[in-house]
């Protein structure tokens, strides 16, 4: 009897310790940031902040001060690159007490994307093609996987607006990269790995998500993803590169100068990859200054 006691308590135990890993699991502390991050689609300046999960073949770094909150997003598996360069990338920044409320930022822009002639009929009215789309398109993924030089901030002078959606579902903004609102964002390629990089003020998401000052530290609920396929496909059917893209990342990872960095080893946040879709969700709790 006093046996299965203790087989039984160590039963419980194996489970609540399993239940505080999965918990922890998808969590990330952010680093205050005490020096200048440069969103140049670069990351050297992250240093060993960038937490590496091997199996999954990414890095994720978060970093916040009194008035931003910086993001970067680091892969040199190639499926992943041409999945992105194909048909985007968007990230969505929730709360727990958003109440329906959204904030989601669509770029690089995919392939299906008519966004510049999106651009010309707000401009000047009227149905417009979208050749320029497309050979701007094929003008950046040519750039992202040049193999002259190691560091290209590649897409900052093709690709120019992103989608900015919101505070309701069903809204959604041109934004010019250059902006007023503070958002700044850059994709590039540092030895060969597509690097993701976004500063956000916390001014703009309270404006979206309607936000206490202090609600703004609580979890803040971060997903990557690739936007839908019935969205981003483009009409003549071009078909997305196959494959799925577990594993370790081709050529390893390097930090954005070319030296390998040894980023930390950590199982971090929930990552979903089936086919041709793919889905990175972290939690992420702010960080204080002393």
């Amino acid at each position: 009897m006093k046996r299965l006691k203790r087989f039984s308590s160590v039963v419980v135990m194996v489970i609540i310790l399993f239940g505080l890993y999965t918990c922890n699991d998808n969590q990330v502390q952010s680093k205050w940031n005490r020096r200048a991050i440069e969103i140049d689609g670069l990351y050297a300046d992250w240093g060993s902040d960038i937490l590496y999960n091997g199996k999954k073949g990414i890095g994720f770094g978060v970093a916040n001060d009194s008035t931003n909150l910086y993001l970067c997003l680091v892969s040199a598996d190639q499926e992943l690159i041409h999945l992105v360069m194909r048909r985007g990338l968007e990230i969505k920044i929730d709360v727990p007490k958003s109440r329906g409320r959204i904030f989601k930022i669509d770029y690089p822009l995919g392939m299906g994307h008519g966004i510049r002639s999106e651009m010309r009929e707000m401009h000047h009215g009227g149905k417009t093609g979208s050749r320029d789309h497309f050979r701007q398109n094929d003008m950046s993924s040519e750039r992202m996987f040049n193999q002259q030089g190691n560091d290209i901030p590649a897409l900052s002078d093709i690709q120019t607006e992103f989608y900015l959606y919101g505070p309701k579902k069903d809204e959604k903004r041109i934004i010019p990269l250059r902006n007023n609102l503070g958002i700044d964002i850059n994709v590039g390629r540092s030895m060969r790995n597509l690097v993701y990089e976004a500063k956000v003020p916390y001014k703009v998401i309270n404006e979206y998500l309607k936000l206490e000052e202090s609600e703004m530290l609580t979890k803040l609920d971060l997903k990557f993803q690739i936007p839908d396929q019935q969205q981003t496909r483009p009409s003549g059917g071009m078909r997305t590169p196959g494959g799925g893209m577990g594993g370790s990342p081709r050529g390893g990872m390097n930090n954005g100068s070319g030296n390998y960095n040894g980023p930390r080893q950590r199982d971090l946040g929930d990552m979903n990859q089936s086919g041709q879709d793919f889905s990175f969700h972290v939690k992420v709790l702010l960080a204080i200054s002393d």
